[in-house]
């Protein structure tokens, strides 16, 4: 027995399926590098939002999520305005905010790795 399709039920199942491929596309987590707002032109991902969400303290986290996304996009405004005009200003070419930022990075380079994954690592002698 052969199964034989009309044109317009070909095209019914297409368009079902695409109607489910996009209602899972937008329930699927978003990608990391997802622009969560942009500045000036300047996309800022939604990982640094991620990351700002998760250093507030309990207390001061709105309990609405749109209060959230609000009060996440004024303080990542706030600093990314900040950040701009200290490069306008040319504030990250001084050598004290090198040595700041220098150290930042390398905090955050050093705060997963515990001591005892260390404790081997010496020193080259130059």
């Amino acid at each position: 027995m052969t199964n034989h399709r009309t044109p317009l039920q070909a095209l019914v199942f297409f368009v079902l399926g695409l109607v489910a491929c996009i209602a899972m596309a937008e329930n699927a987590a978003p990608l990391p590098n997802q622009t969560y707002i942009t500045v000036n032109g300047k996309a800022i991902p939604k990982s640094r939002a991620d990351m700002l969400a998760s250093t507030m303290p309990p207390a001061q986290k709105p309990r609405d999520a749109d209060a959230m996304r609000k009060a996440l996009g004024d303080e990542l405004v706030r600093r990314e305005l900040a950040a701009q005009e200290a490069t306008k200003l040319g504030l990250d070419n001084r050598p004290d905010v090198q040595a700041q930022i220098d150290m930042a990075v390398q905090g955050v380079l050093v705060t997963p790795i515990s001591p005892s994954t260390c404790a081997h690592i010496q020193p080259v002698k130059s």
